[in-house]
């Protein structure tokens, strides 16, 4: 799963900086602007936007600020405070995927075209959609490794949260 995020970011990075620099040069150098150009470079976009972030989530790479470590030396008490957060953070990203699906169907539903190409713009809504069910399977997963750590703490003896 990591090749195939690597090579699918990889080529959505280089086709949005590729259509990017394709419109300044074409705008601002030769001054003969595409309009389509703008559109279209919308939907890889948002494509490489909403998986990165899933990819962030599959890899728990994502910026936090753990400053309660600081506080608690314990690692069953961190380890605590982790379980929280990824509690926390499933229900968010849960109730956020639940309204980007209510909006992929209103999307479908009013079949909504862009202004040049007229191109269907599910395939932005998909993206949202797609991205955001990742994340919260991530989120859920990580939920999971949590729960799992805890667990292996408790059982490990160590002294109970105070």
């Amino acid at each position: 799963m990591e090749r195939v995020f690597r090579c699918l970011l990889t080529f959505l990075l280089c086709l949005v900086a590729v259509m990017e620099c394709l419109q300044v040069l074409l705008r601002y150098i030769l001054e003969m602007p595409i309009m389509w150009l703008d559109e279209s470079i919308i939907f890889p976009a948002i494509w490489l936007y909403m998986l990165g972030c899933a990819n962030a989530s599959r890899e728990n790479t994502q910026i936090v600020a753990k400053i309660l470590p600081v506080f608690f030396s314990s690692p069953r008490q961190t380890a605590f405070f982790d379980l929280c957060a990824q509690c926390f953070s499933a229900v968010i990203s849960s109730w956020l995927t639940w309204h980007a699906v209510e909006y992929f169907f209103y999307a479908f539903e009013t079949d909504r075209k862009t202004g040049y190409l007229f191109l269907p713009m599910t395939i932005g809504e998909t993206a949202l959609c797609a991205g955001m069910l990742l994340i919260t399977w991530y989120t859920l997963v990580q939920l999971v490794n949590s729960a799992r750590h805890m667990r292996a703490l408790r059982h490990k003896g160590e002294p109970p949260c105070s």
